[in-house]
């Protein structure tokens, strides 16, 4: 990212970039984990919509978040491919929270790089759909299935 970005957005200085994640941090789940996928820190945001604690998710792989058959699935193993190439992944994902609930997540990973240009962590910001899901459970009687396969579409 240049400088010319910072000037597009109205950001002058180190404070206003802090200042402009700190709202970000607010708004939004974040999580961050290396390049293999290990979750490295994860937010208050992103800890509520998980119902996981900081401590429980700190040094566990992205599979935890994950439903069982997609973890085992090619899909997944091509996700992680593909961020680890340097490409980012977004759209909405069926996660599952610690009690088991659903959680669809509308997201975007990114990989970040280092000044060599290598791959070294992966950041995801995200906002919780499951809300909608839920309404469009109860309100129009669809499937948990059904609408799982509409919101990751």
């Amino acid at each position: 990212m240049d400088e010319s970005f910072f000037e597009g957005v109205g950001v002058k200085n180190e404070s206003e970039l802090r200042q402009a994640w700190e709202g970000i941090e607010r708004m939004f789940a974040v999580i961050l984990f290396d390049r293999d996928g290990m979750i490295l820190y994860a937010n208050p945001v992103f800890c509520q919509a998980t119902g996981y604690a900081i401590e429980e998710l700190t040094g566990q792989h992205h599979k935890m978040l994950c439903l069982p058959a997609y973890v085992e699935s090619p899909d997944y193993i091509d996700f992680w491919e593909k961020l680890r190439s340097g490409n980012k992944q977004h759209g909405t994902f069926h996660r599952r929270r610690k009690d088991g609930r659903d959680l669809f997540l509308y997201a975007e990973y990114t990989p970040i790089f280092d000044t060599s240009g290598n791959i070294v962590k992966v950041l995801k910001i995200a906002q919780n759909t499951s809300r909608v899901a839920e309404h469009l459970i109860q309100q129009l009687g669809m499937s948990e299935n059904l609408i799982g396969r509409l919101l990751t579409m």
